[in-house]
């Protein structure tokens, strides 16, 4: 049984340092050799190598297997798995049931626990934290003190960091960015080359996709989809596709213009640097652009919002 004590109440040890090593900047890690049966492992099986003891606990049925290295200050306890080529360093620790392996690596202060899965070439450095039954993979990278959980899957070259959260069934891909203070749960996706930051939330069953930007205190629900170049800010609240609308390239910008349902029900829109109320952008458009053709697309646009967004689903 692992973990088991002997008759002075002491650990036995699972495994043991060989002589195999390999140097890495000067550091010896030293391969290690099963001593007994515990989990899979069966006793004289070679494992990957650590630093020393230290690095992995002889309690539980904790593991380092293949060519993958634990050092530094880096713990690895429970019932976790670290295999592959992957590496685990700095302060970090991997406990749990959680798997890190391919060529990921897990450094720095980063936590990766419950049943949690990082791989591929997947990085979660920094404070970030990686737990429950999530999944970090490809070329993902979660850093800061971003947190990833739930059932949530970053993957592709996605970056979330930060203090941004990933929860629930969400899921972030693609060339995707979740940061500043950002939430994305529920069963919401982010993809495309998106970015989602500030204080913004997407939650629900969302989309954010394409090149398009959500940030401020922005709110993205229900089933709404945001996509393209649609940029929405502020106080923005799209709860179904009837709560957005963009329309270009059109104006003195030739560029997209997105209008939106806000959180007090009004309709905001963002066009260039503009962020602000539809009346406040209809009455920038007239002292701008009175008499010329860039004010009628304007305000042919407008009047196509208001029918839109004001009529709701």
């Amino acid at each position: 049984m692992s973990g088991a004590a002997d008759r002075k109440g002491r650990t036995m040890k699972k495994y043991k340092l060989t002589e195999e090593t390999k140097e890495y900047y000067g550091i010896t890690l030293y391969r290690i050799e099963a001593l007994k049966d515990f989990g899979t492992v069966k006793a004289g099986d070679k494992g990957g190598f650590i630093r020393s003891e230290d690095n992995l606990a002889h309690e539980g049925d904790a593991w380092v297997d293949g060519n993958a290295r634990v050092d530094g200050n880096a713990r690895v306890y429970g019932d976790a798995w670290v295999d592959g080529n992957a590496r685990v360093y700095g302060d970090a620790r991997v406990y749990g049931d959680a798997r890190v392996y391919g060529d990921a690596w897990v450094y720095g202060d980063a936590w990766v626990g419950g049943y949690a899965r990082v791989d591929g070439n997947a990085r979660v450095d920094g404070n970030a934290w990686v737990d429950g039954n999530a999944r970090v993979d490809g070329n993902a990278q979660v850093y800061g003190d971003a947190w990833v959980d739930g059932d949530a899957w970053v993957d592709g070259n996605a970056r979330v960091y930060g203090d941004a959260r990933v929860d629930g069934n969400a899921r972030v891909y693609g060339d995707a960015w979740v940061g500043g203070y950002a939430r994305v749960d529920g069963n919401a996706w982010v993809g495309g080359y998106a970015r989602v930051d500030g204080n913004a939330r997407v939650y629900g069953y969302a989309r954010v996709d394409g090149n398009a930007r959500v940030g401020g205190y922005a709110r993205v629900d229900g089933n709404a989809w945001v996509y393209g170049y649609a940029r929405v800010d502020g106080s923005a609240w799209v709860d179904g596709n009837a709560g957005i609308m963009q329309i270009g390239p059109i104006g003195s910008r030739d560029d997209i213009t997105t209008f939106f349902r806000d959180q007090e029900n009004g309709i905001s829109v963002k066009c260039g640097c503009f962020c602000g109320t539809i009346d406040e952008f209809e009455e920038a458009v007239q002292k701008t652009h009175s008499g010329t053709k860039y004010e009628k697309e304007y305000m042919a646009a407008i009047a196509v919002a208001r029918a839109h967004i004001e009529g709701g689903e």
